[in-house]
């Protein structure tokens, strides 16, 4: 199973040639955040033409959160924001019995949105722990993989590796001279993941990244 997940950048005029790229990288399953509230039609009718299931929702007025998967889908669910920290996010379970959470958590850019970010992570990994599944969390997590706050996040789900522990990389924010690691993949450890790589540069500020797992 190939998995990516990108950031779009709201403010990225070029969202749709940034899709059709990445849609050459052949990924099983698909992670937009900051898709222009516009195109999600356009993506949705993307999607079915391709016999994709498309699960979506909005984050704000500027951006709304796309997950795509090749794989049937069971069950899928809005956390809604009253649940998280006043952002909603997605969880789908497959056929094959993965839960997968799609995820965009709070930018950390005023002390109030710090603290609801801080929570959104302690509330992912009750969410985590609560899931019988094996268990894929991947998305834009705004969280530095040195920040205390997310190795906590690390520790409380004592089941999961995290990606760049078996594949050491770039960086992924911001994308033409990445300083952070802010991107993530976690994953219970009933997976055997056989890469986890930045892509290239698709006219966002994060690179996106791309995983390929076996169970």
């Amino acid at each position: 199973m190939r998995i990516l997940s990108a950031n779009l950048w709201c403010y990225n005029p070029w969202q749709k040639s940034a899709i059709a790229n990445l849609w050459q990288l052949n990924a099983d399953i698909l992670i937009f955040q900051e898709v222009k509230p516009n195109l999600v039609n356009w993506l949705r009718e993307y999607a079915s033409k391709e016999n994709f299931t498309f699960i979506e929702v909005a984050i704000n007025e500027q951006m709304t959160l796309c997950m795509l998967s090749r794989f049937p889908v069971s069950n899928s669910e809005i956390i809604e924001s009253k649940n998280f920290a006043q952002r909603p996010q997605i969880k789908v379970e497959l056929n094959s019995g993965i839960t997968i959470f799609s995820l965009h958590l709070m930018a950390p850019i005023t002390f109030n949105k710090s603290a609801l970010r801080n929570r959104q992570l302690e509330q992912l990994a009750k969410l985590i722990n609560q899931e019988t599944n094996p268990v894929i969390a991947i998305g834009d997590f705004n969280t530095d993989i040195s920040e205390s706050v997310f190795q906590k996040l690390m520790a409380e789900t004592n089941n999961c590796s995290h990606g760049r522990n078996h594949f050491p990389g770039r960086k992924s924010w911001l994308s033409v001279l990445p300083l952070f690691s802010i991107d993530h993949l976690i994953f219970t450890k009933h997976f055997h993941l056989e890469s986890f790589v930045m892509g290239e540069f698709s006219w966002s500020d994060h690179l996106p990244i791309i995983a390929d797992f076996r169970l």
